[in-house]
């Protein structure tokens, strides 16, 4: 594995990080993904990863990120995030689609 393939070290606890916001929201509280924190992670997280496409795990929490901040959102508040991340979302859904079930909220 070359660097340019190797993730970084801090993927894992990004990562873990991410899923862990996920799993706090709620329809009544989508607070953790607006959290001042939440998107500098997520954006650090994209960055620890040499190719998104490869990183499944990492695209399908990301696209789940924004499409949350989307959806619970307060009108046109996730707007700027959504459209910058419009392929992450497209490889998530089709990701989705083979059967992978959303995060779980427990």
């Amino acid at each position: 594995m070359t660097n340019a393939t190797r993730p970084h070290p801090r993927r894992d606890l990004l990562l873990d990080r991410l899923r862990a916001r996920l799993a706090r929201v709620t329809e009544e509280d989508a607070g953790p993904v607006f959290e001042p924190s939440a998107l500098a992670d997520v954006r650090a997280l994209v960055e620890a990863v040499p190719d998104l496409e490869a990183d499944l795990q990492v695209a399908r929490e990301v696209g789940w990120f924004h499409w949350f901040r989307l959806v619970l959102g307060p009108e046109g508040g996730a707007a700027p995030t959504i459209m910058t991340t419009s392929s992450v979302r497209s490889r998530c859904s089709r990701w989705s689609i083979r059967g992978t079930a959303r995060p779980s909220r427990t």
